[in-house]
């Protein structure tokens, strides 16, 4: 399958947040390992990323990375990130092949800044998912924003303005979602007593998280290579750092 993984950090303002970006490259067809490929894509001009889980094909000589870069390329014109979202709805359910949908899941992720330059993360999905599973495949997509609806407020945001309670994280984690729920808080707990040493760097700067990521994903990816009779997350990852309160329109 994979694992894509989308992280809004906020600090104290919802202009002052960070979107990370990360997925591994492995890519199967029928079960079988494939190859290696791009799964996550920056949007230059909104500011924004968009990523892919589970189905990998778009028809049976397109791949969704060719077929993302190709979209993103000729939407330059668009005046936010829910047009965005609207027109890559309406090109995937004509695009893809229904036969596809019905038989396997298939998630996007997009996320960047809106016109006030708060984040939005929306979700594009054909499936349902209960626990570590996805079920009802369906031939179409459905599209929903889940940070500004839902999670802005758990976070402390009130709707005034742009400041929340305080700082707080938000993941959004799709494909093979079970060893990020397994690995990733303790490797978190690892990280935070080591890096409290004076002789260990701060995780302070947008690099510093990407190599941090990366890591993480590193620990992941290894388990499968030498443990999984059929390692679906696998080879290289990639990761890019967004900042949504720098608009460049």
């Amino acid at each position: 399958m994979t694992l894509l993984i989308t992280e809004v950090h906020v600090n104290a303002d919802l202009r002052d947040a960070a979107v990370l970006f990360l997925a591994d490259r492995r890519i199967t067809t029928k079960g079988r390992k494939s190859q290696y490929m791009h799964k996550i894509f920056q949007i230059p001009y909104l500011n924004a990323g968009v990523g892919f889980a589970g189905l990998a094909q778009v028809s049976a000589s397109q791949f969704f990375p060719d077929w993302l870069n190709n979209f993103i390329r000729h939407q330059s014109d668009v005046q936010s990130i829910q047009e965005f979202a609207q027109r890559l709805q309406a090109d995937l359910n004509q695009v893809v092949f229904k036969d596809y949908l019905r038989q396997n899941p298939s998630i996007l992720h997009l996320c960047g800044a809106n016109p006030d330059g708060y984040p939005e993360l929306w979700h594009l999905r054909n499936c349902t998912m209960r626990g570590n599973d996805y079920f009802d495949c369906r031939p179409v997509y459905d599209l929903s924003e889940d940070f500004m609806s839902r999670n802005a407020a758990r976070g402390g945001h009130n709707g005034v303005p742009s400041q929340v309670a305080g700082p707080f994280d938000v993941y959004y984690i799709n494909g093979d979602v079970l060893p990020f729920h397994a690995a990733w808080p303790f490797l978190d707990q690892f990280a935070d007593i080591m890096l409290s040493r004076a002789d260990f760097k701060k995780l302070d700067t947008e690099q510093s998280l990407m190599t941090y990521a990366k890591w993480k994903m590193k620990v992941i990816t290894t388990f499968y290579s030498a443990f999984a009779k059929e390692p679906i997350i696998g080879g290289p990852s990639d990761v890019f750092v967004l900042r949504p309160k720098q608009i460049p329109r």
